[in-house]
């Protein structure tokens, strides 16, 4: 009733009210929204009042009750799972060895080091969670399975997290962790992103057995990137150098650069910190070299909107300022969208 009811309410704003989906002015666009929300609830209200007058409301209550069990997106977003402190005042917790935390996470062994950090600090901000409370599932993705090709060309780097998202939008996981530069800029209907871990280094660097620095790398040397943002910055300062797609995990690329397939290659600091691999780093890059991806660095946690367990979990582990960093640097790459 209520799906019927604001499509319903929508129709007739715009039969109605034109002006309010006419370009305008900034100064009079809260005063429209404001306006714009009023209508709508008055329209549910209505849907509300006339659904209960034929004795439907129980009906419907029942619905939204059987419509997560069923893959009902609207019912996963209508019902919202109680708090961790209303479970604690019952004297009992959500998740234990039984019913773990079950956190969703790509194969490769950087992402299943970022899982198994995200473990760690969640077992210890909640000690009820230790003993097994917490599980890791990995989910292959298109991304890691397609490496052949070109990000650019089958999708971009949407295909590293859209399996992640289909089995988090089925029930199938409570969170998923991600590198946050692999994220698209827009999150899926009925998914949030409240969570970041504190940022690690945010510099690139380069990797070679031939040459100390990119600079230093002969003309018609092969430096192998996947990254469209590496490869540009590359070629706009060094020309006379040949840049090849270049996929794979970190240690795929280290094992391919020493069978020689390349000359060179790149790779985030991040990365290899987090997997205790910086020996690796020939030179680390300053940003005034070579421009970071936006996010790049940080670890983002996902879980859905109505899941008010995991939000409380969530925040528990969010550091505020890698946050606001992450939230500014991707709400830049909206705007550009636009």
């Amino acid at each position: 009733a209520e799906a019927k009811a604001s499509q319903w309410g929508t129709d007739q704003i715009h039969a109605h009210f034109p002006v309010l989906y006419s370009p305008m002015p900034a100064s009079r666009l809260t005063t429209l929204s404001v306006a714009l929300n009023i209508a709508l609830g008055a329209v549910l209200l209505y849907a509300a009042f006339a659904a209960s007058s034929h004795g439907s409301v129980a009906s419907g209550l029942a619905v939204r009750k059987a419509a997560p069990q069923v893959g009902s997106r609207l019912g996963r977003i209508a019902c919202r799972r109680p708090s961790l402190a209303a479970f604690a005042e019952a004297g009992e917790y959500p998740h234990n060895k039984e019913n773990p935390v079950r956190i969703g996470t790509r194969g490769s062994p950087l992402a299943l080091a970022q899982a198994h950090e995200t473990k760690r600090r969640l077992e210890e901000a909640f000690p009820h969670l230790r003993d097994g409370a917490v599980s890791i599932n990995v989910i292959s993705t298109e991304g890691d399975e397609r490496l052949d090709i070109a990000l650019a060309e089958i999708g971009g780097k949407g295909l590293f997290t859209k399996e992640l998202d289909v089995q988090l939008l089925l029930n199938k996981v409570d969170i998923c962790v991600h590198s946050m530069k692999d994220v698209p800029t827009y999150l899926p209907e009925g998914t949030i992103l409240p969570c970041n871990l504190p940022r690690e280094d945010t510099r690139d660097v380069f990797i070679s057995n031939k040459a100390k620095s990119l600079a230093d790398l002969p003309p018609g040397s092969v430096v192998g990137s996947a990254s469209l943002r590496r490869q540009s910055q590359i070629l706009a300062k060094y020309p006379e150098l040949k840049v090849v797609n270049f996929r794979g995990n970190v240690q795929t690329r280290l094992k391919k650069l020493g069978d020689g397939v390349v000359d060179a290659t790149m790779l985030a600091l991040a990365g290899l910190k987090r997997m205790d691999m910086e020996e690796h780093a020939t030179q680390i890059i300053e940003q005034d070299e070579m421009l970071p991806a936006i996010s790049q660095g940080a670890i983002g946690i996902q879980c859905r909107t109505n899941d008010q367990a995991s939000l409380d979990y969530l925040a528990a582990l969010n550091h505020p300022e890698t946050k606001t960093c992450v939230d500014c640097e991707r709400g830049s790459a909206a705007m550009s969208l636009r």
